[in-house]
């Protein structure tokens, strides 16, 4: 431990203050700065937390210009986890102070202080695009540690919000922002969340272990030992995960040795290390030594307040006496459980103490350096988790000792809080499809950019080529210039073509989308909560295929199959009595290696459900047809609607400024492919017609070469 942390907190405060009180503004200024960022998110005692606090103040208030907007940046990092109002009033003055002084440090660290607090109030979203923002303005001021710490903000953010797949790409770079500034300490926090990204996502027990070892590595005679303790922790899950018990119990012993103070912080760690020791203690089949450190686990919990401790340890007891068939004891075990963690789905805080909510309430949540990740909302949805399982438990004990009405009633309340956890799931599942959408977005804004600086610089060094090749040799420059103007254009042509490609193929989608969203806004409309609920879940998975084949220009018809089955599927859904249909695949078809381009066919099966079938008096048919004729591939779209010229009528009498854009988008679509292809798509619409001549339908007929 550094010579900081070996003095108490509340007297550093104390001394500090004298040195401000006497003037001595330098000194307090260089102390100030250093002790506000040895506690940058340690968890503190109540009074620790507000002498720190009022000595960060006091920085505030001595200090003017730069240093003024510094020390206002170090104070929100430390209120903004539980004085968000207050926080919210300081960060807009330091964007306002940043923006005066023309202070690109200081407006980033306003991102992420901004960051900061929409994490805290669960609007992951805003929370995404401001330490967005942090990263690259601190990246720009070079400030390449601060920039690492916006992209680990991320890091939790595309954790909590499903999309931990996106963490790959930040963490090399947040490896990258560290080691350039040397910033030992943050790179050993970033090694122990890629194990933690391996143990639980990314599933790869080896490279969890190699990055806990190189962790280790980093430490020296400064690292906190509750940090060192955490990391014997990671390093004992990567072991359970390959079922090597005994090297995972020698872990955690190894964790709990670095542990000799007896701060709450590191009695909360210790006790959490043991009840992951009663776990490994049933998996090796040790079920007395088991007992005994739930037992020890779940009475430091009670003695401190820590409801989640005590859950967790009672669920442990709980289950042994379960299995052991002593279900008066396993049930008065579960009940405590179902208690404990009921409070902290109320109050959002894992301890019934209200004094303690400076303290830390979960591993990393105490480590210098690491932001207090856990959220009220997050605790929350740990608590319903727990509140599921223990009502499962209480309903089987129950059942088991032969109370039927206890076992029902606790059945119910198992179903209900799953019911919730899905509700929860479900929103989250649509925000982190959100997040990713917006996240995709964002890359392909910055690779356009990339590509347009990269051009800038080609023209930049033909420009040179061509100055420096004109005196000596004429006649080889205007040559190779003729030449390079044949290129150019010939390039500017095909570049030309691939966008307006991608250009027909991103309208598509938006119309696409608008009209599904009408779907789920009609079923809302008419209260039908269930179908909905249906709706919803198919159309997320559906526009996440959209949103990743979005990226690419063909798809094979395998997949096409699937995309069209899964949106016939949702508008049979929400116009359940107006129509069948019918997918009718030549056999001898390829279809797993065939390729056609992306969104081709969806436009007209959205005309034939929209134009066709929706004004048909009775119920409908569509009929898609895939089939080789000779060289070609053929698909066909057909309905029994009312017809073109009778749906426009229709929708012209409801709307007469309405413009159908599908089939223009889609003519022009193929015109852009044809454009690039000796053998050209053809389509062609039929309007079907009865003996009688009369209007039966619509046929839609693509053919497409190879």
């Amino acid at each position: 431990m550094s010579w900081l942390s070996e003095i108490s907190s509340a007297l550093l405060c104390d001394i500090l203050y004298t040195l401000c009180v006497k003037k001595n503004r330098k000194i307090f200024l260089i102390l100030i700065s250093i002790l506000s960022l040895s506690f940058r998110t340690y968890a503190l005692s109540e009074k620790e937390y507000f002498h720190l606090r009022d000595s960060l103040q006091q920085q505030v208030n001595v200090t003017t210009g730069r240093e003024h907007v510094d020390a206002l940046f170090n104070l929100v990092r430390h209120i903004v986890a539980y004085e968000q109002d207050t926080a919210e009033t300081f960060i807009r003055e330091v964007f306002e102070l940043a923006e005066t002084l023309n202070y690109k440090d200081g407006l980033a660290k306003a991102y992420q202080n901004q960051g900061e607090l929409f994490y805290h109030r669960d609007d992951f979203v805003s929370a995404l695009e401001s330490m967005q923002q942090a990263a690259s303005l601190f990246e720009e001021a070079g400030n390449y540690s601060e920039a690492g710490n916006s992209l680990f903000m991320m890091v939790l953010i595309y954790h909590f919000t499903g999309n931990s797949d996106l963490n790959r790409e930040l963490f090399p770079r947040i490896m990258d922002f560290f080691k350039k500034d040397g910033n030992m300490h943050d790179l050993g926090m970033l090694y122990h969340w890629l194990a933690y990204h391996y143990n639980n996502f990314d599933v790869n027990p080896e490279l969890a272990k190699h990055y806990i070892s190189e962790a280790l590595k980093l430490r020296d005679g400064n690292t906190p030992a509750i940090i060192i303790s955490g990391w014997y922790g990671s390093l004992a899950l990567a072991y359970c995960k390959t079922e090597k018990y005994d090297s995972a119990l020698t872990a955690l012993r190894q964790a709990n040795d670095y542990l000799k103070s007896d701060s709450d912080d590191e009695a909360v760690t210790r006790l959490i290390n043991e009840n992951d020791m009663g776990y490994v203690f049933i998996n090796l089949g040790e079920i007395d030594s088991a007992i005994y450190y739930f037992e020890r686990s779940r009475r430091k919990a009670d003695s401190l307040s820590y409801l989640y401790g005590v859950s967790r340890g009672c669920i442990g007891l709980g289950s042994i006496s379960m299995k052991s068939q002593n279900y008066e004891e396993a049930i008065a075990n579960f009940l405590i459980a179902f208690k404990k963690v009921y409070e902290i789905n109320i109050t959002g805080s894992f301890f019934a103490d209200g004094d303690k909510k400076y303290t830390t309430e979960w591993i990393g949540d105490a480590w210098p350096g690491n932001p207090k990740y856990l959220t009220r909302g997050n605790k929350k949805y740990w608590a319903k988790i727990i509140l599921k399982n223990a009502a499962y438990y209480l309903s089987e004990s129950y059942r088991l000792q032969g109370d039927s009405a206890m076992a029902f009633s606790y059945y119910r309340e198992y179903h209900a809080w799953a019911d919730s956890l899905d509700r929860i799931e479900r929103a989250r599942d649509l925000l982190g499809l959100q997040i990713a959408y917006e996240t995709h977005l964002k890359d392909r804004k910055i690779e356009t950019l990339s590509q347009a600086n990269e051009l800038k610089e080609f023209r930049i060094r033909q420009s040179m080529t061509f100055i420096i090749g004109l005196g000596a040799f004429v006649i080889l420059s205007i040559s190779f210039l003729l030449l390079l103007l044949r290129q150019r254009k010939l390039r500017a042509e095909q570049e030309k073509t691939v966008l307006s490609q991608k250009l027909f193929q991103m309208q598509i989608n938006p119309h696409f989308i608008f009209n599904s969203l009408s779907g789920i806004q009609h079923l809302v409309v008419e209260e039908d909560g269930e179908k909905a609920s249906i709706y919803l879940a198919k159309f997320s998975n559906l526009i996440r295929n959209i949103l990743y084949s979005s990226f690419e220009e063909n798809i094979t018809i395998e997949n096409e199959i699937k995309n069209i089955d899964n949106y016939l599927a949702l508008q049979k859904l929400r116009y359940s009595k107006k129509f069948d249909y019918l997918i009718d695949i030549d056999p001898e078809l390829d279809t797993e290696n065939i390729e056609i381009p992306v969104m081709l066919l969806q436009p007209f099966i959205e005309n034939a459900i929209e134009h066709g079938i929706k004004h048909k008096e009775g119920k409908g048919r569509i009929t898609i047809r895939i089939y080789r004729l000779g060289d070609w591939t053929v698909f066909e779209v057909e309905d029994d609607g009312v017809g073109r010229e009778k749906a426009l009528e229709i929708v012209l009498k409801q709307d007469k400024d309405h413009k159908s854009l599908t089939t223009l988008i889609t003519r022009e679509r193929i015109a852009a492919l044809n454009r690039r292809s000796k053998k050209k798509i053809t389509l062609e619409i039929i309007d079907l017609m009865d003996d009688e001549g009369l209007v039966r339908g619509t046929l839609v007929r693509f053919g497409i070469p190879g």
